[in-house]
């Protein structure tokens, strides 16, 4: 588990609770030079996850923002999305 990770979600500026979801069973993976880890090459991995849960929501226009980041190695990620349910 990286102890250094974490996340946030939110709908519309209000910020959504989140689920760690975790994978202890190792699965093999190629871990490219330049990558977001230190290291190169063929290795045993586990995974860790955020989750957020979106219950049905009402008509109307949303923004959903999430992301996340991983120290040390400065990989980070965000993204938003405009919603219309109609």
């Amino acid at each position: 588990m990286v102890a250094t990770a974490s996340g946030h979600a939110e709908l519309n500026g209000i910020t959504l609770p989140l689920l760690e979801v975790t994978n202890r069973a190792a699965f093999p993976i190629n871990a490219a030079a330049g990558g977001p880890f230190p290291v190169s090459g063929r290795f045993k991995a586990t995974a860790r996850g955020l989750w957020c849960r979106l219950d049905d929501l009402l008509r109307g226009a949303y923004i959903r923002t999430f992301g996340g980041e991983f120290e040390p190695g400065g990989f980070w990620v965000e993204a938003s999305y405009q919603l219309e349910i109609v």
